[in-house]
């Protein structure tokens, strides 16, 4: 859900829109997109992902699965390259170093717990300058 956060802020950075149109949410643990657990429940019933809830200690881990093939039609050059660049930029951070990365943005630091983190904080995003 962070790196859905980075994509979605990073689009809106350099074209002023949003890949998905959804608003994040300030959490505990980072920024997730708002009624995640919705949105990820109507996603699972539609046969998209299998999810997996794994319990550590205080933490919870969400593993999602896709059940098809990755669809780039449904994106345009410029969201494709910005969907590789934050993957890219992530690739040797697991769930909790990207959380704590997402600790040191603006958008989190400035705003309130379960609050919505305004696109306008995507002007200091810190990747893809």
């Amino acid at each position: 859900m962070k790196l859905l956060f980075y994509s979605d802020f990073l689009n809106y950075k350099r074209n002023l829109i949003s890949i998905t149109g959804v608003p994040y949410v300030r959490l505990p643990y980072g920024p997730v997109p708002k009624d995640h657990d919705l949105l990820l429940s109507a996603i699972e019933k539609n046969e998209y992902i299998d999810i997996d809830y794994e319990y550590m200690n205080e933490y919870t881990f969400i593993n999602i699965k896709a059940k098809r093939n990755f669809d780039d039609t449904l994106f345009n050059k410029e969201e494709i390259e910005i969907l590789r660049q934050v993957k890219e930029f992530f690739k040797n951070y697991g769930s909790v170093a990207i959380s704590e990365y997402s600790h040191n943005e603006d958008g989190w630091k400035y705003t309130q717990d379960r609050d919505i983190i305004s696109y306008d904080f995507a002007e200091t995003l810190s990747i893809g300058d």
